[in-house]
């Protein structure tokens, strides 16, 4: 997953300038049809929305630790991008990466990302 410049600027700032850096209470899920760092654009639909994630870290990874689950009641087109972001709508993308396979959500399809499926690194 690659951090979005507004989490890398907020990092280095915190770490190198001593600017305060308040994590967010809770990080949210978002599905997104292209790159939503060039161009893409966050799905639409009815049923969706963001859900909660919670990750637990290790050393210089983390991975999600609940399932995280839509379901779509409506079509909401090509999903081939996850997010995490710092509110349930708007807010600031932090994170972002391209899924192993693309998806077109139909009325009724079930996207889950289940525990440990969705991993952040630094390297």
């Amino acid at each position: 997953m690659s951090f979005t410049t507004y989490l890398e600027s907020k990092l280095l700032k915190h770490v190198l300038d001593n600017v305060a850096y308040a994590s967010p209470s809770n990080v949210y899920v978002s599905l997104w049809n292209g790159d939503p760092l060039n161009g893409g654009v966050e799905v639409t639909g009815s049923g969706y929305s963001r859900p909660t994630g919670s990750f637990t870290v290790t050393g210089s990874a983390a991975t999600n630790n609940n399932n995280i689950e839509y379901v779509a009641t409506g079509n909401w087109g090509l999903v081939d991008y996850v997010g995490i972001s710092d509110a349930a709508t708007g807010g600031n993308l932090l994170i972002s990466t391209a899924l192993t396979s693309s998806r077109t959500i139909i009325n009724a399809d079930i996207v889950r990302f289940s525990i440990g499926d969705l991993d952040v690194s630094l390297t």
